[in-house]
Parts: C-alpha cells; structure tokens; sequence
C-alpha cells in the first residue's frame, strides 16, 4: 500500500541542516528588576560534535518531576544555550540553573498543499515589482509577512514586508484555500530535497490567527506549510554541568576585564616614554 506522507516526522528543519553554531548566554539577575536577566557573558559554541556530545550528555539525565524553570523560579544567574536552524523557527534551547536543567526542542511539523495558479502570479509578481527590497539584515519577526526569495543559501536574498492589512487578506485567503496533498511512494528526506531547492518562496507569517508559522512555496506551486511544537523536559543535573559553566563564565569575566585593563596601561606607558620619564 502506498506511504502517504500529509506530515513530515518529527524533528526535520523546514531548510537543508546546517550546524550554525550555538549562542550562548550567562544571564545575572537583575536586582532591580524583578524577574529580568541581564547577560553578562556570551559566546558561540562551533564544535558540532562538542555539543552533540553536550546535548546528548544531557539525555541520559534522570527526569525532575519538579519542573524547575529558571525564569519562574527567579533564580540568581543560568546558562542560556539556544540553537537555531536555517529556518529560523526550529531548533533547541537549554537552561541550566541551580534549579536543574530545563529542555526545550522546538520540532517543525509540516502539512503539504498546493498554490493555485493565480497564487503563483501573485508572488512573482510582488517580487519583481515590490519597492522595499531588503536583501541583508532581515527581521524575522517583523509584523505582518516577512517574504523572501530564495536565490541563494551563502548570501542575502531579497525580501519585503507585507503590512498593509488588505494586502495580509489576500496573501491569508490564497494560503487557507489552498487544497492540501499528500506525497506517495517518498520517505521524508525526498520529500524535504523538493523544498531545499533555490528560488523558492520563503514567508514568515507574524499576523494574529496566521494559519502556520511559515512557508515555502516552490515554482511549481508545491507548498510546505510549517508549525512548530515546542516539547519540555526538565531533568536533575547530576554531573554538575551548571557550576561547571558558571566557573568557566565567571573565569572569562575576569579574563576579559584583565584584557580591558590592558591596552589603557599600555597608552600610559606609551605616553611615560614619549616624555622621556624613563
């Protein structure tokens, strides 16, 4: 019997994968706000395999039924790890608190239709003739849509903003009457190739009651559309890994100050010598 596919699995980004790097975050508390963070330290994790080995450190945790959030909680400083994939909306997030550690995987879900004909008109045609043409420095969450035309994936491609609200009608009607369909006879990686491919319609759907987060839309009008669920695990961090990067942060904060400190001795010496003190 033949695989009809209306949903991809789990845990597959809208985009080719493309390990990105990892931001990291060492938050304070703020002591006169109430609840805010203030990041004093950040840094990028580009070892793929350092932090699959991290993430997968972490699996093997036992779980904590105390659900411990380090923002609910109010906890005096956290370690913030956020990971992005190339569609800017999937991804994973992990906290690491005195509280334990919290997880959150972010796992794009896709449902697949089909643009009409006049659709395809209708963004060609806002693409060839739209004004405000952005190719660097995009906002992803700007409100309204944020539309890009894919032409390359190593540098920018151009984009424009839909915010007037007429105009967030007609983009909203073509994508909810668009009539769904299924993929037969392919497994999931064939099916995400079809939407890997340049020159592909890419929109990001800020407005209230969107029905999907994004999009992509290829020329022949094939649609991926995609929202994404974000699952919670909190688990008890029995190998230490937050007092581990607490003194790794806390050790680069003093670093960095030395580092400061050091250019302005040098100018003062510069200037002793040009005097002729010594």
């Amino acid at each position: 019997m033949a695989s009809l596919l209306p949903v991809l699995l789990s845990g597959y980004p809208a985009l080719a994968y493309e390990f990105k790097g990892v931001k990291v975050d060492y938050y304070i508390a703020n002591p006169e706000k109430s609840g805010k963070y203030e990041s004093k330290l950040q840094w990028q994790i580009t070892n793929e395999t350092e932090w699959v080995n991290f993430t997968n450190s972490i699996t093997g945790l036992p779980k904590d039924l105390e659900k411990n959030n380090p923002m609910n909680l109010k906890q005096p400083d956290m370690i913030h790890f956020s990971q992005i994939n190339e569609d800017m909306r999937s991804g994973s997030e992990i906290f690491l608190s005195k509280g334990g550690i919290q997880q959150i995987a972010k796992i794009p879900q896709d449902t697949f239709f089909k643009a009409s004909p006049e659709f395809m008109k209708f963004l060609n045609e806002e693409y060839k003739f739209n004004p405000e043409m952005k190719p660097n420095n995009i906002d992803y969450e700007a409100q309204g849509i944020v539309a890009i035309y894919r032409l390359s994936s190593s540098i920018g491609n151009p984009s424009w903003t839909v915010t007037d609200p007429k105009m967030l009608e007609v983009y909203d009607t073509y994508l909810k009457s668009a009539p769904r369909i299924f993929f037969d006879k392919e497994d999931p990686e064939t099916v995400a190739k079809i939407f890997d491919d340049l020159e592909t319609f890419i929109l990001y759907l800020n407005y209230p009651k969107a029905p999907f987060e994004f999009c992509i839309i290829t020329q022949d009008g094939s649609i991926r559309a995609t929202i994404v669920k974000q699952e919670y695990k909190y688990l008890k961090d029995e190998r230490g890994f937050y007092k581990l990067f607490k003194n790794q942060a806390e050790a680069n904060i003093e670093a960095n100050k030395h580092l400061e400190k050091k250019p302005a001795e040098e100018n003062i010496i510069k200037k002793i010598d040009a005097s002729g003190a010594f």
